[in-house]
């Protein structure tokens, strides 16, 4: 029984006798959930549904003649001829939806009979949702009237029913799905084991989650195991979700049977797919590799391909007409053109890992008769991962949407578990607590589904977030200049200078200015600054400063190049100043040989080497020549270098004046400096960031729409220098390595002059701190770490704003601040980390604090707020027991292995196969198990890197709680040129691999000897992996090559007369030595003795010499000591 109350806009309906309840109040829906439990060949499903989506909204009245005379009722609705003066309604609307204010049609306009009704009335009654200016066009319409007709004159009544229009469907959705022409989306997640005898994982459920006409679905498949031992298929889920879970709501994806497959229903329903590490997950369906078999080509090429095939079989072309063996050749040569030529890589498949995306549908054909009857699954894969900040658990997805991801913990603890068993052994959790599994695993999949839809109502559908802001950048260049630019803003045209012909740039087809330039803007094109400027622990109060959205910023600061007219041209010889500059946001590039001061810490012109060790690496030399990009020359001239245009010239990009241009409505003063106008692609990021802003505003700074605007702003500059180097992916579908190609916004001037502007401040700012007496530790693309006071910050914004007004005008534009030195304002700096009293600076992103969520005062405001300290992990791993450990205890855990090493840092690799090695091997598990302890490790240098040569240690000392450390610290200086360079990475390369450290003045000392004589050559093996002879082997020729190091010392570093060698004491000759190492090696050293005398030495290991020594004399003293006596 139903009973409806009517009362303004609050509805109370229930079913008596049932187990669902609504209530409609304050215009939403709240349901409880509904559950069915289905037994079949593919196991146990269950099937839940829940209602809490819909909106109920007024709807505005549409008071229109249509083409046959009648009127429309609702807005998008349906209606009937209307009767006199009367309004329009539908002809199947409930009786209470004509008592008050019109409602959501979507409430209104649902169920076959009223589909029926227009159908057989279309004579007389044209539906008002039809229109050109409507979702349902005439042409879409007029197609599924076609079909209907056809499925409910020629289907056979079982497949008919499946078709007939759900109670619940929308007809427009209906319609639409019908057509193909709408997606089902799937949220999916799968959950297993591991299997202890052969490693192999067993599926435990399959999990889709959707929401569809208002409702939520979360359908679990529990795989009967001891049928089906490899799991289910996906193809046979999908058919089941299809055709019997989802019946009559317009995806219709049974082939019925007809002959020769000649049927209207051919192509059917298209599915997205929505998984965290699709890779994970989809190769846990028995037919994953299937589903990849078909990917390789386009659904294009495959329409192609099948209609050819069946020219050739029949040897008769599309209108039935014969063809000669001439014709049928150049068919066969067609087809095979097409089968060479599969869609690339990026435009197919991404993978990294275990990520997944399809950039373009692919159909997959699934036979669930084999040979008889099949469906054909239009089928998207699309990866979170790829959707949301970098490196994001799902967990933290599932935050910030509001659906916390339930965890293990407390069960772990109730049932006396170790830390993270249930998580780890998803069978047991399944066996002992079933509704919590599957509310766990169902969790997963609803999280994947509502972040991808988060993702699509805020910035859009795309593979990854960079792949989507190309299209929003080129949207928003259009928006923020439509109203001040006559005629349409093009980007080859107008922002880039060249177009994309057949995937390679033509600089040559549009200006002469672009011509001249050509590839050079590519080659000169570099990543970010990343160095450490020391090592060691460093004491006092430091701050970890960022450039407030760095690349956005400075794609702002970037000014407008005028193509038409030729670039600015400097010979060979010309001493480059600031006033061959129009800005400092003016591209440019060339070859310049340059020199730097000494008294400047920090050069700021990177080069690159062609060295084995060091390629694609840049490094920033005291002096040096190469290829260099505008700002970088800048800088360098703003620091005091002497730089000086080379052989092959240099060359800046003539810039757009205001003045100049032909303007519909005048630019923003802030958007013009100086008479430049910014750069096409500032306008359009600007327009970004007061989206974000606007979001920030509205939603929060943490809200999703907040965040996703983040990444697509910082995800632009990226897409600006896809293909630049030639890149390479692989080809998951053919295994086969392609090049990355240009990206629709590739361009290599935009690329290098953001980057190179970001170095730029960089470099100013850091030199200019050097100045001011203070020290700068670390760079790392667009932020720093350095003692310099954070009550000066401002400092560094007036010195800025004294070179160019740019820098102001943007933080104005983009955040509405001017600097104000009382409030803070205005910065382009901003705190991230407050280092309290010391931090461990080891490497290139290694930095490590202690400190958690301490308090400090904010100088400018006086407010106390909560900081951390640093903590980059510098590519360290760790075990399981590190992967869960809290935040703090893996600070500590890593500080105490770096600081107490001897040689290189145990790690441990990825377990994780690459979904190429799943594929290859046909495996059913995705985890790769080691033959051994040993097998599983690798080691990690966290000694300095390369990038600049060290300088004698000097002394820090830290007590801080349990930990107390006179580690000190090692300053640097930048090389002096490209040959030291090269020559220290050789040396640092031999060094580590060796085993050394450079952590204490003896190690510095073994450093120095290396560069100074050279290091002796020398193959390191690794033990683990040598047969038992092997290694007696291998550990007597290294005992040999020790041997020879301590020989060298004794007699061509006068080690015999050393005071600190414990032998020159009592008088040690030859014999002596000979004899003694003898005895502790076994090995007789007389003739090395001998060749060492007399021949001398090519290279010089100090530190293996003095281990030797420590070794002999341990073992001396432990024979020869006497005890000492003492008097009772």
């Amino acid at each position: 029984m139903t009973r409806y109350f009517i009362y303004k806009l609050k509805i109370f309906w229930w079913n008596v006798g049932s187990t669902s309840f609504l209530k409609i109040k304050k215009g939403c829906y709240f349901f409880m959930k509904q559950k069915a439990k289905i037994v079949n060949k593919l196991g146990t499903i269950i099937i839940e549904k829940s209602c809490s989506h819909i909106d109920l909204r007024k709807s505005q009245v549409d008071m229109r003649l249509v083409k046959n005379g009648s009127t429309a009722g609702f807005n998008h609705g349906g209606h009937f001829l209307p009767l006199w003066y009367l309004p329009d309604a539908s002809p199947f609307a409930p009786l209470y939806v004509l008592n008050f204010d019109f409602l959501n049609p979507k409430q209104v306009f649902k169920g076959g009979d009223m589909l029926d009704y227009y159908i057989e009335n279309e004579d007389t009654i044209y539906p008002c949702f039809v229109g050109e200016e409507m979702m349902i066009k005439p042409k879409r319409w007029a197609h599924f009237k076609h079909l209907y007709k056809y499925a409910k004159n020629e289907l056979g009544n079982r497949h008919y029913l499946r078709r007939k229009p759900h109670s619940e469907v929308d007809i427009r959705d209906y319609i639409l799905r019908y057509t193909n022409r709408a997606n089902l989306d799937l949220g999916f997640d799968t959950e297993w084991y591991d299997d202890a005898k052969t490693g192999e994982r067993v599926p435990l459920s399959y999990q889709f989650s959707t929401h569809i006409d208002g409702a939520d679905f979360d359908i679990v498949f529990y795989p009967d195991i001891n049928k089906s031992p490899n799991g289910n298929g996906f193809g046979e889920m999908i058919h089941y979700i299809v055709d019997k879970v989802f019946a009559g709501r317009g995806f219709n994806i049974v082939h019925e049977g007809k002959k020769d497959h000649v049927n209207p229903f051919y192509e059917s329903c298209n599915i997205t797919l929505i998984a965290h590490f699709m890779g994970v997950d989809i190769t846990m369906c028995k037919d994953w590799q299937n589903i990849l078999s078909y990917m390789g080509y386009s659904k294009s090429q495959q329409k192609q391909m099948r209609s050819l095939k069946d020219q050739i079989d029949s040897k008769t072309d599309k209108k039935g007409r014969s063809l000669s063996d001439d014709d049928i050749e150049k068919l066969n040569n067609r087809l095979k053109k097409i089968k060479d030529n599969p869609v690339h890589v990026s435009n197919v498949l991404m993978s990294n890992k275990h990520c997944l995306a399809t950039t373009s549908p692919r159909v997959y054909n699934y036979w669930y008769k084999p040979w008889e009857k099949r469906c054909m699954i239009n089928l998207n894969l699309r990866d979170t991962m790829k959707l949301s900040p970098p490196a994001s658990a799902l967990s933290k997805l599932g935050e910030a949407i509001g659906i916390e991801k339930l965890d293990t913990l407390a069960l772990d603890k109730k049932d006396n578990k170790p830390v993270n068993f249930y998580k780890e052994n998803m069978d047991h959790l399944l066996a002992n607590h079933p509704q919590f599994y599957h509310d766990y695993a169902v969790r997963d999949a609803r999280i994947s589904y509502e972040w991808y839809q988060n993702v699509k109502s805020i910035i859009g559908d795309g593979v990854t977030v960079s792949a989507i802001s190309s299209t929003h950048l080129e949207k928003n260049i259009k928006k923020a200049l439509d109203e001040h630019v006559r005629g349409v803003v093009s980007w080859s045209r107008d922002v880039t200078g060249f177009k994309i012909v057949d995937g390679v740039p033509d600089y040559h087809g549009l200006y002469k200015s672009r011509s001249l330039f050509g590839a050079i803007p590519d080659n000169a094109y570099m990543g970010g600054r990343n160095e450490s400027f020391s090592h060691g622990l460093i004491t006092g109060r430091t701050y970890d400063y960022d450039l407030r959205s760095a690349y956005p910023c400075q794609m702002q600061v970037m000014r407008m190049i005028d193509f038409e007219k030729d670039p600015i041209v400097f010979e060979e010889g010309h001493v480059l100043t600031h006033k061959d500059w129009l800005h400092i946001g003016q591209a440019g590039f060339g070859f310049v040989k340059f020199e730097f001061p000494d008294s400047v810490k920090y050069p700021t012109i990177p080069l690159k080497s062609s060295h084995p060790l060091l390629k694609g690496s840049p490094v920033f030399l005291q002096s040096g020549e190469g290829l260099v990009s505008a700002p970088d020359v800048f800088a360098a001239i703003q620091v005091g270098a002497k730089v000086t245009v080379a052989k092959q010239g240099f060359m800046l990009f003539d810039l757009k004046r205001a003045s100049e241009m032909e303007l519909e409505t005048p630019l923003n003063q802030l958007d013009v400096d100086n008479d430049f106008v910014m750069h096409h692609i500032g306008f359009g990021v600007r327009n970004m960031i007061k989206i974000r802003a606007k979001y920030a505003k509205q939603y929060g700074k943490k809200s999703v729409q907040a965040q996703l605007m983040k990444i697509l702003v910082n995800s632009t500059y990226g897409k600006t220098g896809q293909g630049i180097h030639g890149n390479t992916g692989r080809n998951i579908v053919t295994d086969e390595t392609e090049v990355i190609p240009f990206s629709k916004i590739t361009d290599g001037v935009i690329a290098s002059t953001t980057t190179a502007l970001v170095r730029c401040v960089l470099g100013i700012i850091m030199n200019y701190i050097s100045d001011r007496g203070y020290t700068v530790h670390s760079v790392t693309t667009d932020g720093f770490i350095s003692d310099y006071p954070w009550e000066d910050m401002l400092e560094i914004d007036d010195y800025l704003g004294s070179i160019s007004t740019v820098f102001k005008k943007v933080i104005k534009a983009c955040w509405g601040e001017d600097l104000d030195h009382k409030t803070g304002k205005g910065s382009i700096l901003e705190v991230k980390h407050i280092q309290d009293s010391w931090f461990f600076n080891g490497l290139t992103r290694c930095n490590i604090s202690l400190d958690k969520n301490k308090s400090y005062t904010n100088p400018f405001t006086n407010n106390i707020e909560q900081y951390d300290g640093v903590f980059a992990r510098g590519g360290y791993k760790g075990d399981k027991d590190f992967y869960y450990a809290d935040d703090y205890t893996q600070r500590v855990v890593l500080l105490d292995k770096i600081h107490n090493r001897r040689g290189r840092v145990p790690d441990f690799k990825s377990d994780m196969l690459s979904l190429r090695d799943v594929k290859e091997g046909n495996l059913k598990t995705i985890t790769h198990i080691f033959s051994s302890f040993a097998e599983s490790q690798k080691s990690i240098s966290f000694d300095f890197d390369k990038k600049r040569m060290l300088l004698d240690r000097e002394y820090s000392h830290i007590k801080d709680g349990d930990f107390k450390s006179d580690y000190g610290y090692f300053p640097s200086r930048p090389f002096k040129n490209m040959k030291e360079y090269e020559y220290n990475a050789d040396i640092h390369k031999g060094f580590i691999t060796l085993n050394h450290n450079i952590k204490t003045d003896a190690d510095y000392l073994g450093y120095q000897y290396a560069l100074e004589y050279g290091l002796p050559p020398f193959k390191v093996l690794r033990e683990h992996k040598l047969t038992t002879n092997e290694l007696a082997d291998y550990k007597r020729k290294y005992d040999q090559y020790r041997i020879r190091q301590f020989l060298i010392y004794l007699l061509r570093f006068e080690g015999r007369i050393d005071n600190d060698n414990f032998f020159f004491h009592v008088g040690f000759d030859r014999k002596d030595y000979v004899d003694l190492i003898k005895t502790v090696y076994g090995i007789d050293c007389l003739n090395q003795w001998k060749d060492v005398q007399k021949r001398g030495f090519t290279g010089y290991d100090y530190l293996n010499a003095m281990k030797v020594l420590y070794d002999l004399e341990d073992y001396y003293i432990r024979v020869h000591a006497q005890p000492l006596q003492f008097e009772e």
